[in-house]
Parts: structure tokens; C-alpha cells; sequence
């Protein structure tokens, strides 16, 4: 008996280094393990490195399965047992489906499924195969949790009942349509053969009314979806924007940028469907009964003629769902390629500029542009394909239709009126019935869509009490609102290690750190010694993999996170400047600007006379492409928005990187007379001996020196 478990889904990769995750994803589906990529995320995290085959093997043993790594060439490949990875273009996995003669069907997690020639293969496949089967301790396993509607829409109280308006009003722009034949029928039957024109007069003023009576409900229809549409998508944007804004930072460093945005683009679709097929889709299944219903009443053999038709074109949708399935995650897929490469390209366009790359980025733009445009005619070849099926089964389905129906009218059992009537029914059987079917495979469709936004909506957030006071005023649920205090500045850390992930190497090994309220405090080390890594654990962006961080004795895990972050200034390498005023980016886009706070952290900073030069002076406008501001002036402009919010905690990371000597000396002078705990990473000469205190991380120790021993730390 056929088996649909052993059908090899098509899993796309969601992080940019986890195609041997995808893989194995598929694999495991396969074999009957309903695993998801997401699932096997949480068990077996990888960092931006990716997964080493090693790391592969691993995992694939964990869940069940014995493997075989081998190296063959084209010539062995029919004989390897599938589906098993190969390895691609050096850096990349693949699954291999099926050989079928000098063909090869690959599951590609980031470009979806491709069937190649024994020539194209070889310009990828390096000869090295993963063969996977279930070792004796594999088991069978349903997929957990799933994305629902519900999950995206929460709560339906607000707009059912405009959801409810549609049905109904729908419902009657059907039924005032379907009194037409009637009409039109008494018409033909009683008027025009009896030469009733009174009767003919009163008949076709029920028309015309029935007419305006469509039209009036048509207005009051469109209006109650649109009312309902932009209050579902309002709802639906604030649930995904604040769960994706509550996410831990590793998400998104993981994620293509373009993919992103596509998950977002996702509600567009689901309001479309809640507000348009499904109040449709219920209409046309109750218009199809009725219809149906209608035409049986005036000839059995005519009813299953339309029946017949229907129910071919719903075999027809249904032979072609996988493949419609895998067209759609292409599409998706490739929709969110290009995104990524025109972000990318507006927002390193001074680097494509100033290094004469127009025409590679032109190149790179339109090789993806290129792919979403051939998997678009890919699913329109396959669509114009089935909508010239279904106007052959409707033509044959009239040319049936007519032949028995003339006989019938011929032989006396039906009238002129009665045939009239009976088409206009089996057109309007037909028409409802095929746009239910279409509709319903809509909806099955519509899970890839979820699919894609499963990864954000089911993803863990960094911390229950992360929103502020504002967005948690807006959640569906009741947020538990953090208590506030306020730090003295102590910090420490105790027997700290982190890795990326459990295949990656040790960043930090069992760091101990204690930094008094006040103290001044200078980390060094080579580039890539894990400075950075240390900041983010600091400010909980990254969680440890052992140990514990604390400040004033309380566990930074148990911490709110939003309360602790409004106390730390925080200057990284990585910050950027809102769209916006200077005035609204110093002060964080605060809604009420203190603007005497806003022009004295300008002073701290050295950059008020800066500012105050310009004609629009805090009003000037900046932003990430357009901004009238040098580099060392952003970093001040950064610098000034750090101590806007009179931070407990100061943590600059090259903070003074990109400012003159003589700025640098005048900010350390502020900064040293601050009340406020300073942790600096730097490089420079002029920070490091400023500092009470110089820790030296170096092979994922950290150590402390004598603040003005600078010849011992150059050597």
C-alpha cells in the first residue's frame, strides 16, 4: 500500500549555514520521523560557521539513523542508496532524491528542487556522499507543535463580527443572483407564451430592483471587508512585529535579511484568505448545494453531469498539490533571495561605489532576479496549464449539458423556460464549484506560507519581560511588568565559558570578572579574541553556555532585561543611526526629548558645536544611506546617545575608534569624572591607560594587568 510517508519533502533552510540541518530535516521526514528544521535547531544549534559532516554524523545518530560517509564519482551514484547528502560546490549539501537514467532529482535547501544532467551535476558535486538509514534504536515520531491561523491571529472577538457581516451579506448578493433565472423562467413560461405584458412589466421591475438591491449590498459588503481587513492586518503586524522585536539577536545575525521580510509579507496573504477565500469559500460551497440541488430538481441526468465535471477537476487540482507545494516554497524561497541582494545593495552602496563594483552587484541583483522570475513562469506555466483543463471540462461539459437537455425539451419533458434556467444553474454550479476547489487548495497552500513564518512566531523569545511598558500595553495577553530599581554599577562574572554552538570551539573558558560600582575598567586582545562576545554575554544578547553573570548579586537570567538595558550606555561597532532627527537619535526616539539633556550629552561627547553649526542644528535629519555627519562625528552623535539615558553601566566596544586624539582626550576626561561604571574595549594608547584597571582576554582567559604596562601588552 502506498505510503505517503515516504515521500521526501522539500525543506529550505531558514539560517544561512544550516543546509545539513535541512538535509537531514528531509531525511528524517522520509523515513518516518516528523521532525521540523526548527525542531532540529533547538536540539542541535549551530553557529554562522555551520555544521561540520562531522557535526552531521552526529546529529543523524542522535536521532536513530546509521551512516556512511564515501566517496564515489558520477558512475556510482544510481547505486547509493537514497535519499543521502552529497556534498556541493565545496561549502554546501544537498539531498539526492532519485536517478532515473542520466537524470539526478536534488533537493537543494536553498534553491529548492532541480532535476540535472549527468553534465550540469558535475560542475557541483564534489564525490563526497552521506549515506543515511535508521539504525535498530530508530523510532517513528509525529510532528510536535505546528503554526496554526490562530497562532498568527490570536483572538477573533474584534473583527468576527465584521467576518460574520461578510458571510451574510455575501450570502445574499447570492441568493438576489440566484432569483434571476427564477424571474426569467416565469418570464419565458408564462408571460412571453401567454402575451402577459402586465406580467412581463412587473417581472422586469423585479429585475431592475433585485439589480439595485446587488448593487447596494455589493457597496456594503466591500466596505464591512475592507473595515475587517484593516483591523485584521493591524493585529496581525502587531503580533509578529512585537514577537519578532522580542527575539534574541543570534536570530536574526542567522537570518538572510530578504527572508526576513518576506516572513512579514506572509500576513498579507493570510488577510486575503480570512477576508476574501474563506467568507468566498463558504459561500461558493453553500451556492454549489444550492445550484446542484437546483439542477436535479429539473433532470437527474443533468445534475450528474455537472456533478461529474466538478468532481474531475477536483482529481485533476489533486494530482498536481505536491507539485504546486514545491512550486510555492520555490517561489517564496526565491522572493526572499532577491530582497536580500537589493537591501544588501542600497545599504553597502558606498562600498559598491567607491570600489567600482556597479556591474558585479548588477550581475549578483540579476542572477536572483533571474531565478524568481523562472520559478514565477515555473507556477504561471502550471496555472495556465490547469485553467485550460478547466474551460475543456466546461466546454464539454456544456456541449453534454445542451445535448441532453435538447432531447429532453424535444421530447416534451422540459420547457424553453425550464432549459434556461437549468444552464444558468449548471454555469453557476460550475463556476462555484471550481472556484471552491481552487479556493480549497488555496488554503492548503497557504501552509507553506505559515510554514515560513513558523520560524519567528514559534522561536523562543530572549525574555518574558523584554518589551517596554508601551508594547506590553498592546500584547493580547498580560505581560508581567518588571520591577523597577536601579543599579549601583557592581558587576561580576563567575566561571564564564561560551561557544556558538556545541560543535564550535570555546570562546570563553571559565572567565571570572569583578568590577567594583565606578571603576574604570580596560579589556584588550587580539582581534577575534572574543571582546565583543564578552560585551553581548554582558548585556545578555548572547546566553552563556556555563556559568553565571551577575549584577548587584542578582542573576542576569532572572533579571528583566528591558530594565537592566536602560541602564547600560552601550557604544558597539555595529550601531547604527535611526531615520530621524539628530535630536530624536541622541535622545533614542524618546516621544517627550528633554532637549537641555539632549545638547549637554552632545557636550560630553565633543560634537554640541558641531551640531549647532548646522543650519538645522538638532533638527538635522540622518539616517543609515543619508547622513551629513563623518565618521568620527557619528561615533560622537553615538557616544552622546549612550549617556543620554544617564546609564549606571557605560560599555563602549572601540567607542572612540573613528575620533581624533585631541576629542578622544577631552571625551576621557568626561567620561573619567562620570559616575557611572566604564567597561571599554579598546586598542588605543589613550583609553587603555586611562583605565583603574586592564584585563587582557587571550585564548578565552581573561587576565589582569597593570593599567600603564603597555610595552608588555603590544609584545
Amino acid at each position: 500500500m502506498w505510503n505517503r510517508r515516504r515521500q521526501l519533502p522539500m525543506v529550505f533552510q531558514a539560517e544561512g549555514s544550516e543546509c545539513g540541518l535541512a538535509c537531514l530535516t528531509m531525511i528524517a521526514w522520509y523515513h518516518g520521523q516528523e521532525t521540523s528544521i526548527d525542531d532540529l535547531r533547538k536540539l542541535f544549534p549551530v553557529s554562522l560557521k555551520g555544521l561540520s559532516m562531522r557535526g552531521i554524523i552526529d546529529a543523524a545518530r542522535q536521532l536513530g539513523f546509521k551512516s556512511r560517509v564515501m566517496r564515489c564519482d558520477l558512475d556510482q551514484l544510481p547505486a547509493v542508496k537514497t535519499p543521502a547528502m552529497l556534498h556541493w560546490d565545496l561549502e554546501h549539501l544537498v539531498v539526492l532524491k532519485q536517478v532515473r537514467r542520466n537524470t539526478f532529482t536534488i533537493h537543494d535547501p536553498a534553491k529548492g528542487t532541480k532535476v540535472l544532467r549527468r553534465d550540469e551535476i558535475s560542475n557541483h558535486f564534489t564525490g563526497i556522499v552521506l549515506e543515511l538509514e535508521p539504525a535498530d534504536d530508530f523510532s517513528k515520531v509525529a510532528r510536535g507543535k505546528k503554526l496554526t491561523l490562530f497562532d498568527v491571529l490570536g483572538s477573533l472577538g474584534q473583527w468576527k463580527t465584521n467576518l460574520i457581516q461578510i458571510l451574510l451579506l455575501s450570502a445574499l448578493l447570492e441568493l438576489l443572483l440566484l432569483t434571476q433565472p427564477i424571474i426569467m423562467r416565469t418570464i419565458v413560461d408564462n408571460g412571453i407564451a401567454n402575451k402577459d405584458e402586465g406580467f412581463i412589466l412587473r417581472a422586469a421591475g423585479l429585475l431592475m430592483l433585485a439589480a439595485l438591491l446587488h448593487g447596494a449590498t455589493n457597496f456594503i459588503r466591500d466596505y464591512a471587508a475592507l473595515r475587517a481587513g484593516t483591523t485584521l492586518n493591524q493585529e496581525m503586524m502587531q503580533r509578529v512585529f512585537r514577537q519578532a522585536i522580542r527575539l534574541p539577536l543570534a536570530f536574526f545575525e542567522k537570518r538572510p535579511i530578504g527572508h526576513l521580510i518576506e516572513r512579514y509579507r506572509v500576513t498579507d496573504e493570510i488577510e486575503r484568505f480570512m477576508l476574501g477565500t474563506l467568507p468566498l469559500g463558504l459561500i461558493d460551497g453553500l451556492m454549489t448545494l444550492l445550484s446542484i440541488t437546483m439542477v436535479f430538481r429539473f433532470s437527474s441526468a443533468l445534475g450528474a453531469v455537472s456533478l461529474l465535471t466538478a468532481a474531475a477537476y477536483f482529481v485533476l487540482k489533486s494530482f498536481g498539490y505536491q507539485g504546486a507545494r514545491s512550486r510555492e516554497q520555490a517561489l517564496v524561497f526565491a522572493k526572499g533571495e532577491e530582497n536580500g541582494i537589493l537591501i544588501e545593495t542600497l545599504s553597502t552602496i558606498f562600498t559598491t561605489k567607491v570600489n567600482g563594483i556597479e556591474g558585479r552587484r548588477y550581475q549578483s541583483w540579476l542572477h536572483n532576479y533571474g531565478r524568481l522570475i523562472h520559478e514565477q513562469k515555473r507556477s504561471g506555466k502550471f496555472e495556465i496549464a490547469y485553467r485550460s483543463l478547466k474551460f475543456m471540462l466546461v466546454g464539454l461539459n456544456v456541449a453534454l449539458f445542451v445535448l441532453l437537455a435538447g432531447n429532453q425539451v424535444a421530447g416534451g419533458l422540459m420547457t424553453i423556460g425550464t432549459l434556461l434556467a437549468a444552464i444558468f444553474y449548471n454555469s453557476h454550479f460550475l463556476t462555484r464549484a471550481t472556484l471552491l476547489v481552487e479556493r480549497f487548495f488555496e488554503f492548503r497552500i497557504l501552509g507553506v506560507r505559515l510554514e515560513r513564518l513558523e520560524d519567528l512566531i514559534l522561536a523562543e523569545p530572549e525574555s518574558p519581560e523584554v518589551l517596554t511598558p508601551a508594547l506590553a500595553s498592546s500584547t493580547a495577553t498580560p505581560v508581567r511588568r518588571p520591577v523597577e530599581w536601579a543599579l549601583s554599577g557592581e558587576l561580576a562574572v563567575e566561571s564564564l565559558s561560551f561557544r556558538y554552538s556545541p560543535m564550535d570551539a570555546v570562546i570563553l573558558d571559565k572567565v571570572n570578572l569583578r568590577i567594583a560600582p565606578g571603576e574604570f575598567v580596560a579589556i584588550i586582545g587580539e582581534n577575534g579574541a572574543g571582546k565583543t562576545t564578552l560585551l553581548k554575554l554582558l548585556l545578555g544578547l548572547y546566553r552563556p553556555t556555563d556559568g553565571r553573570i551577575q549584577y548587584d548579586s542578582k542573576n542576569l537570567q532572572e533579571m528583566s532585561l528591558a530594565m537592566l538595558r536602560s541602564q547600560i550606555g552601550v557604544v558597539t561597532q555595529d550601531d547604527q543611526l535611526f531615520n530621524g532627527t539628530l535630536a530624536e537619535n541622541i535622545a533614542l526616539l524618546d516621544p517627550e526629548i528633554d532637549i537641555e539633556r539632549v545638547a549637554a550629552c552632545a557636550e560630553l561627547a565633543c560634537v554640541r558645536q558641531d551640531i549647532e553649526r548646522m543650519p538645522m542644528a538638532y533638527n538635522t535629519r540622518v539616517g543609515q544611506l543619508s547622513s551629513p555627519l563623518s565618521e568620527g562625528q557619528k561615533q560622537k552623535v553615538l557616544l552622546a546617545r549612550a549617556l543620554y539615558r544617564k546609564p549606571r553601566i557605560l560599555m563602549l566596544d572601540e567607542g572612540t575608534a573613528n575620533i581624533d586624539a585631541q576629542s578622544e582626550r577631552q571625551i576621557l576626561d568626561h567620561l573619567q569624572n562620570l559616575d557611572a561604571t566604564k567597561i571599554i574595549i579598546a586598542h588605543r594608547s589613550a583609553t587603555i591607560e586611562r583605565a583603574d584597571r586592564v584585563l587582557l582576554l587571550r585564548n578565552g582567559q581573561l587576565t589582569e594587568m597593570a593599567p600603564r604596562a603597555l610595552d608588555v601588552v603590544t609584545a
